[in-house]
C-alpha cells in the first residue's frame, strides 16, 4: 500500500495531543482539527516542494538526519507537549519552517491566517508545533526504508495527489502546484451562484461584435479579373476605438454602372450615416468589453469550510463544491466553479444594452451594405 503521509500524521494526531497543541496555539479543539484541513497539506506541501530536485532531496535529507528528526519525538509526544520542552519544540519548528518555505514564509503564513480565519500568532504556533512532527514522520520513513536522496525525492513525489486538494489556492503558486490560473480560464466552466454566467456568456456576444465589425469596416472588394477578394484584416480593441469614425467602403477599380443609371470610374467608395453610428456602437461596447475581460474573482475556502472570493463573499456552501485537479473548484456536476466581480458583469451586459439598442441601425447597415457588394460584383462582371 502506498505510503500516504497526510494521512499518517492526521491518524496520529488523537484527541489528547489535539487538546495539547490547541492550547499552545491559544485556540480550541475544533479551530485546531478546522485549521489542519489547510495547514498540513500546505506544510507537506512545501516539504514536497524543497525535495522535487535532486539537490533539493539532498539538502532536505541532510536537515532531517543531522537534525535528529528520526522519528523518535513521535513516540513522547504527549510529554513534550505536555512539559517544559513544547517551546524548544515551537522553536525548532519555527527553524523547520524557515528552511521548507524560505523567503515564501511570510506570504503563506498570511494565506493560511486568512483561510482559517487565526489570528497571526496563534496560525504561527501552530505551524510551529506541527512542523517538527511532520518532519519526524518523514525521518523516521527514512530511517526505516533507509532512504538516500533520490528515493527521498520519490517518495515526497508521491504525496502530491494526497495533499493538493488542501492547498490554499493562493498558496499554489509558491508551492510548485500551479493551477494555471491563467491559462486554464479559456475553459467553459458551469456559472456560480452569484457571480454571473459562464465565460462563454461574455464571449460570444464579444465574438458576435467581431464579426460584425469586421463585416462593415474589414475587408476591401477589388479585382482586375472580375472576382471578389477578402482582405484580412485585424482589428483590437485600441484600433477599433480609434477606427469609430471610419466609415464602411466598398471599393472597385473599374467603371461600372449602379441599378439607378449612375456611372462610376476608377476607385470611390460608398458609406452611410447608418453604417457609421452601428460601426461607432459597436466599437464603443467591444472596447468597454475588452477593458472589462478577464477580471475574475479568486476563489478560496474559508474557515468554515464555504468558497468564498477574494472580499469574503460565499458563493458556495459547504458541501456543494468539490476540489478537483491541479486544484480547481469544481461543482456538483463536475464543471468548474469561476466568479466575475459585479464591475465586470455590469460593464459586459452593458455593451450588450449598447448594441441591442442600435439593433435597427445594425441590421439596415448590414442590409445595405450587402446591396452595394452584390451590386458591384454584378457591375465588375460586366
Amino acid at each position: 500500500m502506498a505510503f500516504n503521509l497526510l494521512q499518517s500524521v492526521t491518524d496520529h494526531l488523537d484527541d489528547g495531543l489535539l487538546g495539547q497543541i490547541s492550547g499552545l496555539a491559544g485556540i480550541n479543539k475544533s479551530e485546531t482539527s478546522s485549521a489542519l484541513g489547510s495547514m498540513l497539506p500546505t506544510l507537506i506541501g512545501g516539504i514536497v516542494n524543497k525535495g522535487s530536485s535532486n539537490d533539493g532531496a539532498g539538502a532536505l535529507l541532510d536537515l532531517i538526519t543531522k537534525g535528529g528528526h528520526n522519528g523518535g519525538l513521535l513516540d513522547n509526544l504527549g510529554g513534550i507537549l505536555g512539559g517544559n520542552k513544547s517551546k524548544g519544540l515551537m522553536d525548532t519548528g519555527n527553524g523547520l519552517l524557515s528552511s521548507i518555505f524560505g523567503g515564501n514564509l511570510g506570504s503563506i503564513m498570511n494565506i493560511l491566517g486568512k483561510v482559517t480565519g487565526l489570528s497571526r500568532s496563534s496560525s504561527g504556533s501552530l505551524m510551529g508545533l506541527l512542523a517538527p512532527i511532520v518532519i519526524n514522520f518523514i525521518g523516521k520513513r527514512i530511517k526505516n526504508k533507509a532512504l538516500d536522496a533520490v528515493g527521498l525525492k520519490n517518495m515526497l513525489s508521491g504525496q502530491r495527489d494526497y495533499i493538493s486538494k488542501g492547498i490554499p489556492a493562493d498558496a499554489r503558486g509558491m508551492l510548485g502546484f500551479a493551477n494555471t490560473n491563467n491559462s486554464d480560464r479559456v475553459a467553459s466552466s458551469a456559472p456560480a451562484k452569484s457571480g454571473g454566467g459562464g465565460i462563454l456568456k461574455f464571449l460570444l456576444p464579444l465574438l458576435i461584435l467581431g464579426g460584425l465589425w469586421y463585416f462593415l469596416m474589414g475587408p476591401g472588394k477589388s479585382s482586375e479579373k472580375a472576382e471578389v477578394s477578402a482582405t484580412e484584416t485585424t482589428t483590437t480593441a485600441t484600433t477599433t476605438s480609434n477606427s469609430a469614425s471610419t466609415t464602411a467602403t466598398t471599393s472597385t477599380s473599374n467603371t461600372h454602372t449602379h441599378a439607378d443609371g449612375t456611372v462610376h470610374s476608377g476607385d470611390h467608395s460608398h458609406s452611410t450615416t447608418t453604417e457609421q453610428d452601428a460601426a461607432n456602437t459597436a466599437a464603443g461596447a467591444v472596447t468597454d468589453a475588452a477593458t472589462a475581460a478577464g477580471t475574475e474573482a479568486k476563489l478560496m475556502v474559508n474557515a468554515a469550510g464555504d468558497l468564498v472570493d477574494q472580499n469574503g463573499k460565499v458563493h458556495y456552501k459547504k458541501g456543494e463544491f468539490t476540489i478537483g485537479e491541479n486544484g480547481v473548484f469544481l461543482d456538483k456536476d463536475g464543471n468548474r466553479i469561476r466568479v466575475f466581480l459585479e464591475k465586470v458583469k455590469d460593464v459586459i451586459e452593458g455593451a450588450g444594452d449598447k448594441i441591442k439598442g442600435a439593433g435597427s441601425k445594425i441590421k439596415e447597415g448590414v442590409k445595405d451594405a450587402g446591396a452595394k457588394v452584390k451590386d458591384a460584383v454584378k457591375n465588375e462582371g460586366n
